[in-house]
């Protein structure tokens, strides 16, 4: 039995910021450590076992908290975010460690918070000309070992690889199901609300529901939409029946949406 075979059960079980700690140890563990299978077993490695999970709870003046996810009330930890001009941030979505936040004032610029190193980049959408996004989400493709950014407009959607600090925009095919035609007249609804982005394994999901009342039409849609991390492609989710209802996710719990 080698080294690696001795090291690799017991540092896998490590948290963030010990295995940045423990990258200087030797150059043995540093490639072990940096080794791209090792990063995406450590990232999957909470969805797949009894390890001890936690909730991020945002308080005030930019303070976030770590709460046990089977007991709320017991505060593990805090952490409080380092970027000033960002205080009391509007988080936008979340995945694993890593929250996406922005401040009220601003739609361009985005910053991306590892919650257990306390490290941020600061981003800025170069598709936005000050429109705000509908909606917003976080992802993770383990596959391809990459951190993904999605922000949807009415028309289109904007992708952010964060590793490779690269933008991608693609049009927003969902747009046609929320059009409206009046007398020949193409119209989007003037109120259209979003869900937070909801990450689950392999994508993000949003509920969407619009609303417009012009010369007696009323247009009303309501749907879940998801961005599959493995094509780069935002879909509609085949939901069920909810009968009068409509359909809206709000949180999640163990990869299920509620």
């Amino acid at each position: 039995m080698g080294a690696y075979d001795i090291l690799f059960p017991i540092i896998i079980r490590l948290s963030v910021k010990s295995l940045l700690r423990f990258q200087s140890v030797s150059k043995s563990w540093n490639a072990i450590i940096s080794d791209k299978q090792f990063k995406k077993i450590h990232i999957d490695q909470p969805r797949t076992s009894s390890l001890k999970k936690f909730l991020l709870v945002q308080t005030k003046d930019g303070v976030f908290e770590f709460r046990d996810s089977e007991n709320p009330q017991i505060v593990m930890g805090k952490q409080k975010f380092p970027l000033k001009r960002f205080q009391n941030p509007i988080v936008m979505g979340s995945c694993d460690s890593l929250v996406l936040m922005k401040t009220c004032m601003d739609d361009n610029e985005y910053v991306l918070w590892n919650s257990y190193t306390n490290e941020y980049r600061i981003f800025v959408c170069p598709y936005s000309k000050g429109m705000t996004p509908h909606g917003c989400g976080l992802c993770y493709d383990s596959g391809d070992d990459e951190c993904k950014v999605i922000l949807i407009y009415t028309s289109f959607y904007v992708v952010y690889y964060v590793k490779r600090n690269k933008w991608i925009k693609k049009t927003n095919v969902l747009s046609k199901r929320i059009e409206k035609v009046v007398n020949g007249v193409t119209l989007y609804p003037k109120s259209l609300e979003c869900s937070i982005g909801i990450s689950v394994v392999d994508g993000v999901f949003w509920s969407f529901s619009s609303l417009e009342i012009l010369h007696h039409f009323v247009n009303t849609y309501c749907t879940i939409v998801y961005f599959d991390v493995k094509t780069d492609e935002l879909k509609e989710f085949s939901k069920p029946d909810f009968g009068n209802s409509s359909p809206f996710c709000k949180y999640i719990l163990y990869d299920c949406i509620f």
